[in-house]
């Protein structure tokens, strides 16, 4: 066996033992019983793959890492957060404690929520704050916090370590700008971005466009949140693979066009990437495309062979060892994830599916004239491999998406462009942005009409857990013997 299909396998079952253990820990089962149930499962497999005795022991070995690194993490995370360890008995406590914000607020229905991490050398305590709107507070101020804390019941924090809220309770700023100099410069940039994006778009389209260019949703209505989750189209305003791309191919483009060389224009796109990445908040999914784009670069750069199964499952062991807890609890992650590896793997066995059912001459027209048949592709295999997560997630089945997403996806990185540029004229004169702005009408009045039109077209779907553990494998495996048949056709 070559030494790639070695590393890949052994990148594979250590994510796969980080998954198994967080399945468990869900599930509240014991680890040290799920554990035994894995190693006698392991010992009857042993006997029946005896030529492959090494290469078991590896695999095997890699699953017990992953399993006992998501566990010891775990550990280290409850350990280390002093103040959770304190309500372990209590249901709620009081405090009064000096923090410093963690994070960029968001402000809404007169409300603003925030993390902050406690200022004290012994714990690495994170509370998620929820308060008033009568003294707006910003990334780096350190506040006092005297109210009641209590643990989160979800699981929406926990990938972050954040495991103690606090709503309502009493604040007062101790100093203000107390941040390190880059996190702060990145953040007051994206904000004087979206403030220019406000002033030069009006709602809907602009909060739209907060949201394309850095997935920034928390100031939509919860009513077009909606109607752009039922059209199916919700990825294009969570950050992501598609965002990052967009953003290094015209950053690597416009250098070149600059004269820079492609070794000084690499490295220029991979810090670029990076600082977008830091300014968006470091969402893993944003991560995680950052982490690919950077290995896709490299290869480029050094003349090797890009291998996308080896780059995909890089970025996320690399993504693992920085937090593991995001394998199983960060959604995000995992529809990016699976997305990406259906674009790789699945898109050329739809292909060859299409290619067989239909006659050769419609196929060979649609595959050289069609932008809405490459994208309808696209976007079949990307939800393809996502169906069940967002199922479970978000209680929808998004058909719908098969339709919208090829009508949509072909102006979207001409949009991105032209809001960035307007944005950047706007520094400049904003008579002259204001002005370049109605270049952008048509293209709002024809995706609002689209979104409009869709969301009136979706379908909900809720699964008890049980049965939706049936379904996810029922799915998979239906999926994987459906394709394998077009494997390799030409």
């Amino acid at each position: 066996m070559a030494k790639s299909e070695i590393y890949f396998w052994l990148i594979f079952f250590f994510l796969i033992g980080i998954f198994t253990a967080s399945f468990f820990y869900y599930l509240k089962i014991s680890f040290i019983f799920s554990l035994f149930l894995f190693l006698l499962f392991s010992f009857l497999i042993f006997f029946k793959k005896r030529k492959k005795k090494f290469f078991f022991f590896l695999i095997v070995s890699s699953f017990l890492t992953g399993f006992f690194y998501f566990s010891l993490s775990l550990f280290s995370s409850f350990s280390a957060d002093l103040l959770y360890q304190s309500l372990k008995e209590e249901k709620e406590k009081e405090v009064n404690l000096l923090a410093q914000v963690n994070n960029q607020p968001y402000f809404r229905e007169g409300k603003q929520v925030f993390l902050v991490k406690v200022l004290n050398p012994q714990t690495k305590s994170k509370i998620l704050v929820k308060t008033n709107l009568s003294q707006k507070l910003d990334y780096g101020d350190v506040i006092r916090i005297q109210g009641k804390i209590k643990k989160i019941e979800n699981f929406y924090y926990f990938k972050k370590n954040v495991f103690l809220k606090s709503d309502w309770p009493a604040i007062k700023i101790v100093k203000r700008n107390q941040s390190l100099g880059l996190k702060r410069t990145l953040f007051s940039l994206k904000n004087k971005f979206e403030e220019k994006i406000s002033f030069i778009f009006p709602e809907p389209s602009s909060l739209f466009y907060k949201a394309l260019l850095f997935g920034e949703k928390r100031e939509m209505p919860f009513s077009f949140k909606e109607k752009i989750n039922s059209a199916g189209i919700s990825h294009l305003v969570a950050l992501s693979g598609y965002h990052i791309g967009i953003f290094s191919f015209y950053l690597m483009s416009f250098l070149i066009f600059l004269a820079f060389s492609r070794s000084t224009a690499f490295y220029l796109s991979l810090i670029s990437i990076f600082l977008f990445v830091l300014m968006t908040g470091v969402s893993s999914s944003c991560l995680r495309a950052a982490i690919m784009a950077s290995l896709f670069l490299w290869s480029q750069k050094s003349g090797r062979l890009f291998q996308p199964r080896q780059v995909l499952f890089s970025a996320a062991f690399l993504m693992a060892l920085l937090n593991p807890k995001i394998i199983f609890f960060d959604v995000g992650f995992q529809l990016s994830f699976l997305a990406t590896f259906g674009l790789f793997y699945l898109l050329p066995l739809w292909q060859n599916f299409f290619k067989k059912i239909l006659p050769e001459n419609h196929f060979l027209s649609l595959e050289r004239c069609s932008f809405f048949w490459k994208n309808f592709l696209i976007t079949l295999s990307a939800q393809s491999m996502v169906l069940p997560i967002i199922v479970l997630n978000f209680k929808s089945l998004p058909l719908v998406g098969l339709i919208s997403n090829p009508l949509i996806l072909p102006f979207i990185p001409l949009i991105i462009l032209f809001v960035f540029l307007i944005v950047l004229l706007s520094f400049l004169n904003n008579v002259l942005a204001l002005i370049a702005s109605a270049l952008l009408i048509p293209f709002w009045q024809y995706l609002s009409f689209l979104i409009s039109f869709f969301s009136k077209f979706s379908f909900s779907l809720s699964l008890p857990f049980p049965l939706f553990i049936i379904f996810f494998f029922l799915y998979y495996l239906f999926l994987w013997l459906f394709l394998k048949r077009y494997w390799g056709l030409n």
